[in-house]
């Protein structure tokens, strides 16, 4: 083996050592992202139930609305930002942590089930959130 070879193969070894580093830091990079994009768009949400505090009932007490209800399409509207959220949380799981994801998961599927005005809107339009869909189907709780 030449000098040219050795200096070739040691300089591979370099090249695939960094490029592994530097997989392992996107990873945790992505994982960062993904977790502050999350936290940033449920700050959304707590920020519709600050501001409207009286849709909160609709979410997590069980509340119906009435079908003449004025509030009807604020509370439709609230659905539709929630299950926005969630979807997009759920779509991209695979770059939160196992714990993040369990967490995710639990909260997902508390609300749904303490939310009978999200439960039919999401039932209404189950195709708006594959992924909503996806925990559902999954479910290990069944409750």
């Amino acid at each position: 083996m030449v000098l040219s070879d050795v200096v070739s193969v040691f300089a591979l070894l370099v090249s695939l050592g960094s490029g592994a580093v530097a997989l392992r830091y996107t990873r945790t990079d992505t994982r960062f992202a993904a977790y502050d994009r999350s936290t940033d768009l449920f700050l959304e949400v707590d920020r519709l139930f600050l501001a409207q505090p009286d849709l909160r009932p609709y979410f997590y007490d069980g509340a119906r609305l009435a079908e003449d209800d004025v509030d009807r399409h604020r509370v439709e509207a609230a659905a539709e930002l929630v299950l926005d959220v969630f979807e997009w949380i759920w779509r991209r799981q695979e770059e939160l942590s196992r714990r993040d994801q369990e967490g995710w998961r639990h909260y997902i599927l508390e609300m749904l089930d303490a939310s009978p005005e999200l439960c039919t809107f999401h039932h209404r339009h189950p195709a708006w959130h594959p992924w909503v869909n996806e925990i559902l189907l999954n479910r290990t709780d069944k409750a």
